[in-house]
């Protein structure tokens, strides 16, 4: 999840928890000066795509804008397979979200576990059945 004019640092982790992500959207914001165009608590009322390539954005302050970027919020709450896993899993089930640190596993060890969205160097650490599955996000 990176723009592709402004890389994700190589020292940030494959699955980077929110305050990292958040300081590369700062970081971004301040190294294109985008700042003065940021506006909060405004209604988005149309978008249309252009034969240019480029977006009509109208907002509920009347302006116009060219570009659009989609910020619905996806990564605020865990998000779960639907339908739901198949079978009878008796074990724990956690999503990544709830999970904290490595060097702290919350009595995983041991237990029959399946894991949704762990970043798979963290995997290593516990004796689970992982099941992956991923999904492409795109940045316009």
């Amino acid at each position: 999840m990176e723009y592709n004019d402004y890389l994700i640092p190589p020292t940030y982790a494959d699955y980077s928890r929110h305050q990292r992500i958040s300081e590369y959207f700062i970081n971004y914001v301040n190294h294109f000066g985008l700042r003065k165009h940021i506006y909060f608590k405004t209604p988005v009322v149309h978008v249309e795509h252009q034969e240019d390539g480029t977006w009509l954005v109208k907002t509920g302050n009347g302006k116009h804008y060219d570009a659009l970027t989609v910020s619905n919020g996806h990564h605020w709450s865990q998000r779960w397979p639907n339908p739901a896993f198949p079978g009878k899993f008796t074990g724990k089930i956690i999503h990544s979200h709830s999970y904290i640190d490595s060097k702290n596993p919350i009595k995983l060890i041991g237990n029959k576990l399946l894991t949704n969205r762990f970043p798979r160097k963290n995997l290593r650490t516990f004796k689970v059945t992982p099941i992956f599955y991923t999904r492409c996000n795109v940045i316009i």
